[in-house]
């Protein structure tokens, strides 16, 4: 079963030289930025350690609050640079490809940019970075749900009809909807799958299923009493 992080679910619905970092998720001309260390967020921040949050058990960085940039966030493109200056803290290698705006929300105050993370034009489930920003546009917090190191082959083996079928037969339903590739992280490491969206009213509704071996890898759903 998948679940996000109770923090991070919240708050969202709520030196090395990077060169031609270009805003793509805006009509922006390309720029020249620089990436940051999580030691230069001490300085950003008047000599002040900024509050780090890490993922359970490991090294990657949940969330940061405190000044992420000099950079202030007026339109889309701004963030796009922020981005690229966090993209070493974030795990990021090429944020102008690999995440895309999916929504700019309202703060309290200011705003919330949300961007959806890709790989190779495949959505990732649940991979997403968002950073919030003040009424003046000075950014306050990071939120980082950037999945790294992915590395699987993005033409799968099991058409969208064969994993449609398989379904069916497992579930014993029809579907909402059609299927939709996606990269999925999970306990079998990370993979390409079809996410099925079941037409049942139990647990599971949707289920993920491994593009080359039709194996579920994981199931989504309302939680059973």
């Amino acid at each position: 079963m998948i679940r996000i992080p109770a923090l991070i679910a919240a708050a969202l619905s709520a030196g090395i030289i990077v060169a031609g970092c270009s805003s793509n998720n805006s009509s922006e001309s390309s720029k020249t930025v620089k990436a940051l260390t999580v030691s230069d967020l001490t300085e950003l921040n008047g000599g002040k350690a900024p509050v780090i949050e890490y993922y359970h058990n490991e090294k990657r960085i949940m969330q940061i609050d405190g000044k992420l940039s000099n950079t202030q966030i007026h339109r889309n493109s701004d963030a796009v640079d922020v981005l690229c200056e966090l993209a070493d803290i974030i795990g990021c290698s090429d944020p102008e490809n690999e995440l895309k705006l999916k929504v700019v929300n309202t703060g309290n105050p200011g705003f919330i940019y949300v961007f959806d993370q890709y790989y190779k034009d495949i959505p990732v489930r649940d991979g997403s970075v968002a950073i919030s920003v003040d009424s003046e546009g000075n950014t306050t917090r990071l939120l980082n749900r950037f999945v790294d190191g992915i590395n699987v082959e993005t033409k799968p083996k099991l058409s969208a009809e064969e994993a449609s079928g398989k379904a069916k037969e497992k579930y014993s339903c029809e579907l909402r909807d059609e299927p939709e590739l996606l990269i999925i992280s999970s306990d079998r490491g990370v993979s390409l799958v079809w996410d099925i969206k079941l037409k049942r009213g139990n647990y599971p509704d949707e289920t993920f299923l491994d593009a080359n071996s039709g194996y579920v890898v994981a199931e989504d759903g309302p939680i059973p009493d």
